[in-house]
């Protein structure tokens, strides 16, 4: 049975195939590990459901509901008990109040659990450390405080403007339209899609990349085979996942990076641009040599007028990737202070400019993605706390004792992050390791970048 699908969906929508379900089917087989969760069945009403219809849950939805359900509740109580019995031993070691240490210790333990269990929505475990850290006196509240309007938040929130700008003027579109045109071969085609996935995902988040390109992936492959209709959806996965590694904002964990240590964009570009690109090659590659000969009835509008809007936002982003790539060797040098200057400089001038001119109005920071932007300053304030409290020197003592020295501690932060993207999103695994790793180690700017590509790697 089709998992979830509303039987008024639009013409496009019901011919889109990508990977063999529709859509929906996606992203409802994504949330609940690939079972079938409800069919639509119509409504009484049209207050009970968009267009008459309402989701019925099926057995096996019941099933999986309640499963999740069981976790949650273990997981809040196991995060409760787990705070109470830290600070509690650590109070009756200490005669008195628990230690520093083992307080940041006891929030950064409630925290993970319910980030791991989804006890609570993430945003809200986020916040946490901003009172659990001053109320067990692991740091003061105006350090965590901090942290959650950080330099790298900044950075974080104008690249959201940003992205929002490039949706609200289709410049996906634009470029989709350029370079699938180009071909009628199914090779061809399959290279633009992971091509246009991958340079979208480089400016806006991995979600919104391939959300925006796949209406357009469906609509080239509209005439073609079911494999090639297959391919195609892999295309836009794939190519949005390694497209978002390319950038130090493509992807919750590098922001995550940024947030916990002092690497800059142009640093993070050079670093991780080439291994991505190499990945996207390769899987261009792979799939070229498993596809048919077909021959394609591409089927793309018109593309979209440049209109002055349109061409300011296009203009301002590619003044943005240009002025972060060069900052430090070129242009900040001119500036009075330098020092001053910071890749986030550049991304909130770049919003402002878009906004006093008109090409983005107020009105999009409600539509915001706002639990990112919580879920990972919330890493940043665990960070804080556990560095400020001392638990982060006595892990870093503890880890420097590991036989293999910086070669164990690398295979050991690429191995965990491996396997904490496999039971959380790349992002929430991002924001559980990467800070521990930060303030726990002597060298950060070693460890942090493999274990953040790790990270986005095995989603």
């Amino acid at each position: 049975m089709a998992a979830c699908i509303n039987p008024i969906q639009s013409e496009i929508e019901q011919e889109m195939e990508l990977g063999g379900w529709t859509r929906e089917e996606e992203l409802m087989r994504s949330e609940t590990g690939g079972e079938d969760t409800c069919r639509w069945e119509r409504g009484e009403s049209q207050d009970e459901a968009k267009d008459g219809f309402v989701a019925v849950p099926t057995r096996e939805g019941e099933g999986a509901a309640k499963r999740a359900s069981r976790v949650e509740r273990v997981g809040l109580w196991v995060g409760i008990g787990g705070y109470a019995a830290i600070t509690v031993a650590s109070a009756v070691a200490e005669r008195g109040h628990a230690s520093r240490p083992a307080a940041a210790g006891a929030c950064a333990f409630v925290v993970v659990v319910w980030w791991l269990s989804g006890a609570v929505p993430m945003a809200v475990s986020g916040l946490m450390p901003a009172a659990l850290m001053p109320l067990g006196g692991a740091a003061d509240a105006r350090t965590v405080s901090a942290a959650y309007m950080s330099d790298a938040m900044l950075l974080l929130f104008s690249s959201l403007l940003l992205a929002k700008a490039v949706e609200r003027h289709e410049l996906h579109g634009k470029l989709a339209a350029a370079l699938l045109r180009r071909s009628d071969q199914a090779r061809g085609v399959i290279g633009a899609v992971i091509a246009c996935s991958f340079v979208l995902s480089m400016w806006v988040s991995n979600t919104a990349a391939a959300t925006m390109m796949a209406p357009l992936a469906a609509a080239a492959t509209r005439t073609a085979s079911v494999e090639v209709k297959r391919a195609c959806g892999l295309a836009v996965a794939f190519g949005a996942s390694l497209g978002g590694m390319a950038t130090l904002t493509g992807t919750g964990p590098n922001v995550v990076v940024a947030n916990v240590s002092d690497v800059t964009f142009a640093e993070w570009f050079a670093l991780a641009a080439p291994f991505a690109a190499s990945l996207a090659l390769a899987l261009w590659r792979l799939a070229a040599s498993r596809l048919p000969k077909e021959r394609l009835e591409v089927s793309i509008k018109a593309a979209l007028p440049w209109t002055r809007d349109r061409t300011l936002v296009a203009v301002v982003l590619l003044a943005t990737a240009t002025l972060w790539l060069t900052r430090r060797a070129v242009w900040a040098r001119f500036c009075p202070r330098p020092d001053f200057v910071t890749d986030a400089t550049v991304a909130v001038a770049a919003a402002l400019v878009l906004f006093v001119a008109g090409a983005l109005p107020w009105a999009v920071v409600a539509d915001l993605d706002w639990s990112v932007f919580f879920l990972v300053s919330g890493g940043s304030a665990l960070a804080v706390g556990v560095d400020e409290s001392g638990l982060g020197a006595v892990v870093s003592s503890r880890l420097a004792r590991l036989p293999g020295g910086d070669t164990a501690q690398l295979a050991a932060a690429v191995a965990a992050a491996l396997s904490l993207s496999n039971l959380v999103s790349n992002a929430a695994a991002a924001n559980i390791l990467l800070p521990l790793l930060a303030c726990s180690t002597s060298r950060p700017r070693r460890l942090l970048p493999p274990a953040a590509l790790g990270t986005s790697l095995y989603r």
